[in-house]
């Protein structure tokens, strides 16, 4: 989850994004065996627990302009029948721009992997699975994230990102699909209510008080 810096931002508020980043990933700091299920599910796949093992890959990348680019969770998962990457991006508001930052992500990581994997004596670069986690709900989040590659030669690729909408999933549902880890995230469920019930009481508390000044005031001139 990447937040642009904002010279105008407060310390404050980029400590609390901090916070809530490393907060996000503590959220995988589960058994293997919690997490496999839950990998199961967001991704459809269908891992056994006998056979698999999973090891956190490197999720920091080194631009070209020597800038560094770190991903939320990179997964390498093996088992007897196949070796797999999944990219997990956490995002709590909506950005238009977020495909590109993830096919920016998948195409580093296959970079740094591309000594070990060649195929004919080519070259390939191996994409992970990858899903966007948006936490905060907003209607304008589509259900999938699509970016067209257009080729040298004219081919069109078409770049596809999964999105999973964190606010329509209820306690129970989160439970009956085994997203343990994801648990803690019902917490932001709350979040714009309490903003809203905040906002609300904040009004009635300065109309009360604009009430009782306009009120003094009335007085005072019919004295």
């Amino acid at each position: 989850m990447k937040n642009k810096e904002n010279p105008n931002k407060s310390q404050k508020q980029k400590t609390e994004y901090i916070k809530l980043d490393e907060i996000l990933k503590s959220l995988f700091s589960v058994s293997n065996k919690v997490l496999l299920n839950m990998i199961n599910t967001i991704f459809h796949e269908n891992y056994s627990t006998k056979d698999t093992t999973i090891t956190v890959g490197n999720n920091e990348f080194i631009t070209p302009q020597y800038n560094v680019l770190k991903a939320d969770l990179i997964l390498e998962l093996k088992s007897k029948k196949k070796s797999q990457e999944y990219h997990i991006e956490f995002q709590t508001k909506n950005d238009k721009k977020m495909i590109i930052r993830m096919f920016e992500y998948g195409f580093l990581y296959a970079k740094q992997k591309y000594g070990s994997r060649r195929k004919d004596g080519k070259i390939v670069f191996y994409m992970p699975k990858s899903i966007i986690m948006y936490i905060e709900e907003n209607k304008n989040i589509p259900n999938q994230e699509n970016m067209v590659i257009v080729l040298p030669d004219g081919q069109e690729v078409t770049f596809k990102v999964p999105v999973m909408k964190c606010w329509e999933y209820s306690t129970q549902k989160m439970i009956k699909n085994k997203l343990y880890p994801l648990l803690p995230l019902q917490l932001f469920n709350l979040r714009k209510e309490l903003i809203k019930l905040n906002k609300e009481k904040t009004k009635k508390r300065q109309n009360h008080k604009t009430n009782a000044k306009s009120n003094a005031n009335s007085k005072t001139n019919n004295r």
